[in-house]
C-alpha cells in the first residue's frame, strides 16, 4: 500500500510597502508551506519490478532530452533510479544523468543529458532502471533486477 501524507501551513499575511502612493492600494503576500511525504505500508510478501519501453531521444538546444515507458509489474510499486548513459562508438560515457522516481503506474518521465563537450558522431544512449535512490537507505527499497535499454542517437 502507499499513499501521500501532505502537510500544509498557512502563514499570516505579509504587507508589502515601498510604493510611492499607498493611500488607496493595499498589497500583501500570502504565504503557504507543503510538504508531501510518501508512505508505504507492506504486509506479507511484495514483488516489485519496472518494465522499460520506448526509449526514445531528440536534440533540444544544448542538450539530449529522452523519454521512456516505465511500466510497474508486480504488486508493489517501483522506487528506485532512472540511470541514462550516453556513450561513443568506443564505450567510453560521454554524458549521463539519474532520475530517481517511483513508478505507482505507467508513465513516461522525461529526463535530460548536457551535450556540452559533446563532439559530434554517433553514440548509443542507455537507460537502466535500478532499484536505488541516492535519497533513500538500500533496506528501505525492494531489490529488483536491472533493466536495461539502448537506443543509437545521432549528435550533429
Amino acid at each position: 500500500y502507499w499513499a501521500r501524507v501532505m502537510a500544509s501551513a498557512k502563514a499570516g499575511r505579509i504587507p508589502l510597502g515601498g510604493m510611492p502612493d499607498s493611500s488607496a492600494i493595499q498589497a500583501s503576500l500570502a504565504v503557504e508551506i507543503r510538504s508531501v511525504v510518501g508512505l508505504f505500508y507492506r504486509k506479507g510478501k511484495v514483488q516489485t519490478g519496472v518494465e522499460v519501453d520506448r526509449l526514445r531521444a531528440e536534440l533540444q538546444g544544448d542538450s539530449l532530452v529522452g523519454r521512456a515507458l516505465l511500466t510497474r509489474r508486480g504488486d508493489a510499486a517501483f522506487v528506485g533510479s532512472l540511470r541514462a548513459t550516453l556513450r561513443d562508438r568506443a564505450g567510453k560515457a560521454r554524458s549521463e544523468s539519474l532520475l530517481p522516481l517511483g513508478v505507482y503506474y505507467t508513465l513516461e518521465p522525461r529526463f535530460s543529458l548536457p551535450l556540452a563537450g559533446v563532439p559530434p558522431g554517433q553514440y548509443e544512449l542507455s537507460v537502466e532502471a535500478v532499484s536505488s535512490r541516492p535519497d533513500l537507505p538500500a533496506d528501505m527499497l525492494l531489490a529488483t533486477i536491472p533493466v536495461r535499454r539502448s537506443v543509437e542517437v545521432s549528435v550533429p
